[in-house]
């Protein structure tokens, strides 16, 4: 038989087993606001974590290896997915990464028609790049002693699109692609009293329905919440929509509006409507109200009708418009009083200048001007010539 069979075979047989920590850390945690959480074990749990190979690599039908599916069920869309696991090579059986982080992620429908629940039809499936970070919790590697450490890695991916599942199945694989150097990905379990998952091995149907040994997958699920509208709402009501909404309340600052009342919201960030994970920050401007003092506004090269809006928008009003010549377009302001940037009284007047284009030529007469255009036609002589005769 193959070195690699063989190496399958005994990957097989052994992965029913449990695998125990050689070292203690602080236990992970779902990200904030998960709507399910299933963590890894504690070393003191008892039992000790499980593993399973989860991985195309392996691929259908190899010995009795049998891939992990867990339910869940969440009262949102699902967004987001981390898991934990380790990795390691299928020829060694020692620690070792793969070629890159990359998983299928499938969502099942919970089907019972055969009197057990157990994976039904494929609901949603994606293709992710993980993001992937050592956990720093160490396992103890009974495959191989010469190899004792097995690494625990956490593993978290965006969904390009949201699972609207509210109940089923799940099972992360890592790809062929990303194994293609025969190390494999391995997920944990965590510790789950009276815990119900199954096992497939590629083969063979029904799912081997797994109970009683209180063990399951360890994953989270996320979900993406839309942010809410919180302009012209009073702060308090803006900042109790913002956290009902599974969001918290970022940064509040202050500014004056010509139009927003004293301590209603004048604007928000992000958006509302757009997408946030629970716990995102929202911040948000809160009016000052009306200012006794404005900026006048920049209207140099406008028309008197855009300067009008201009200085209207800021809380002023339009003065006394004079006209002079000027080589600016005809109807451009010119100038202004005050000028732009300075402090005005609210509702006060700005003063503006439009010109009215180039000045005309000035008016000659008489045999000086004559001799002036003569002059300017080069015929000076011939006009001198005319005088003398």
């Amino acid at each position: 038989m193959h070195l690699r069979n063989i190496t399958l075979c005994a990957l097989a047989a052994v992965f029913a087993a449990a695998l125990p920590f050689i070292q203690a850390q602080a236990q992970e945690s779902c990200p904030a606001g998960s709507i399910f959480s299933q963590t890894p074990a504690l070393p003191t749990d008892s039992p000790s974590p499980r593993v399973w190979v989860n991985d195309d690599f392996w691929g259908p039908g190899n010995g009795t290896a049998a891939s992990a599916y867990d339910y869940f069920s969440v009262a949102d869309r699902i967004c987001g997915v981390t898991w934990w696991g380790t990795e390691l090579s299928t020829m060694t059986l020692c620690a070792t990464e793969r070629t890159a982080p990359t998983f299928t992620v499938t969502f099942f429908t919970d089907d019972t028609s055969s009197g057990s629940s157990m994976p039904g039809s494929v609901v949603c499936q994606y293709t992710v790049t993980a993001t992937k970070e050592n956990t720093g919790l160490i396992y103890a590697n009974t495959l191989n002693p010469g190899c004792p450490q097995l690494p625990l890695y956490r593993y978290s991916a965006d969904l390009a699109t949201c699972c609207n599942l509210t109940s089923g199945w799940i099972t992360v694989r890592g790809t062929a692609a990303g194994s293609a150097n025969g190390a494999v990905f391995v997920p944990v379990s965590n510790y789950e009293l009276g815990a119900t998952m199954c096992e497939y091995n590629g083969t063979d149907l029904p799912y081997r329905v797994r109970t009683g040994d209180n063990r399951s997958v360890s994953f989270c699920l996320t979900t993406r919440l839309s942010v809410p509208d919180v302009v012209g709402l009073a702060q308090a009501t803006a900042e109790s929509a913002i956290t009902g909404a599974g969001l918290t309340v970022g940064t509040v600052t202050t500014d004056y509006s010509m139009t927003v009342p004293a301590g209603d919201v004048i604007s928000q960030d992000p958006a509302a409507g757009s997408d946030a994970v629970p716990g995102d920050a929202v911040s948000i401007v809160v009016s000052l109200g009306v200012p006794t003092l404005v900026t006048v506004p920049d209207v140099l090269g406008m028309t008197v009708a855009d300067a009008t809006t201009a200085l209207q928008a800021a809380g002023l009003a339009l003065g006394t418009v004079t006209e002079q010549y000027s080589s600016e377009p005809v109807g451009a302001v010119i100038s202004q009083t005050p000028d732009a940037n300075e402090d005005a009284p609210l509702n006060s007047s700005v003063n503006l200048v439009v010109s009215k284009g180039e000045a005309p030529p000035m008016p000659v007469s008489g045999l000086a001007g004559l001799a002036a255009v003569a002059a300017a036609l080069g015929v000076t002589g011939a006009l001198r010539t005319r005088k003398r005769g």
